[in-house]
């Protein structure tokens, strides 16, 4: 057993990119994430919690804030998770920065870009923890491209890396590199 399981997954202050392939293992490791935080803000780009709340896959968590890039679009979105993300206490959780570029629309790449790193800056002068996901690849040089669209991944600067790892048995984990120290129980929607 793993001495960092139950860990946070971003502690107060810290940043952490969560890289996936899977998002089923991405959507447990957050979905565990902001239950065990306590206070939480899950920002829902890609709709795949909103599915499994509706589904009844996941059951609505005490202290697990949620938005939607609804009526506000994805401007309205970030200008909440920064506001709160100030105040401290708490994690926000981006799902996914995949998810966000496509809410923005055709050439928001910028806005997106300084959207996050506003967030970032938020979180780590206000001490919350923020965790960003994102289906990316490595590149061969370094560095990450999102999956499918081909987009380098912006540079949150000092930001910890994390991959979520799908296990046996339909569960899931989250994995800090280069360690590998695993965090929460394996969760399986």
């Amino acid at each position: 057993m793993d001495k960092n399981r139950g860990a946070p997954l971003a502690g107060a202050g810290e940043v952490v990119l969560v890289t996936y392939a899977d998002p089923l293992a991405k959507a447990a490791v957050l979905d565990g994430a902001a239950r065990r935080a306590g206070s939480a803000l899950y920002l829902d780009f890609d709709l795949m919690r909103a599915g499994h709340l509706a589904s009844g896959a996941l059951r609505p968590a005490a202290g697990v804030g949620e938005v939607r890039a609804g009526a506000g679009g994805a401007r309205g979105a970030m200008a909440t998770a920064i506001s709160r993300a100030s105040r401290g206490g708490c994690l926000v959780i981006v799902d996914s920065l995949n998810g966000l570029h496509r809410a923005g629309g055709a050439g928001a790449e910028v806005a997106v870009n300084a959207s996050v790193m506003m967030l970032a800056s938020a979180a780590r002068q206000g001490g919350s923890g923020l965790a960003v996901a994102c289906m990316a690849r490595e590149e061969p040089g370094g560095g990450l491209v999102m999956v499918p669209m081909g987009r380098r991944v912006v540079a949150l600067a000092g930001a910890a890396r994390a991959r979520a790892v799908a296990l046996p048995g339909g569960g899931a984990a989250a994995e800090r590199l280069p360690q590998t120290a695993l965090w929460g129980p394996q969760t399986s929607l």
